[in-house]
C-alpha cells in the first residue's frame, strides 16, 4: 500500500515539474477568449479538456449567453468594433480559406 502511495506522490511531483518548464518556455499570451455560439459537441470536447487547464487560463475563456451577448462583449470590446450582427455597425467579414 506504501508503494502505491509512493508511486502516485512521485507522479504527481514529476507532472508538478513539466508543467512548471511547460509554463517557463511556453508563456501564455491569451488575455481573454470569448466564445459565442458554441455549438454541442464542442461542449462535450470542451468537458475533457477543461479539467487539464490550469485556473488562470480557466479564467480568460468566458462563454457568452445569447441574452447577454451584447452586454458581455462591450466589456472588452468598443461597439464601433462590433459586427452587425453582434450591434455594431461593421458588416461581417467571411473568413475565405487560402
Amino acid at each position: 500500500m506504501e508503494d502505491k502511495e509512493k508511486d502516485k506522490e512521485k507522479e504527481r511531483k514529476k507532472k508538478q515539474r513539466e508543467k512548471c518548464r511547460e509554463e517557463d518556455y511556453y508563456p501564455k499570451r491569451l488575455g481573454k477568449l470569448l466564445v459565442v455560439h458554441a455549438p454541442y459537441m464542442f461542449m462535450k470536447v470542451w468537458k475533457l479538456i477543461y479539467p487539464v487547464l490550469d485556473d488562470k487560463t480557466k479564467k480568460k475563456i468566458i462563454f457568452i449567453e445569447n441574452k447577454k451577448l451584447k452586454s458581455t462583449m462591450m466589456e472588452d470590446i468598443d461597439e464601433n468594433q462590433l459586427p452587425e450582427i453582434y450591434g455594431g455597425p461593421l458588416p461581417l467579414v467571411p473568413i475565405l480559406h487560402i
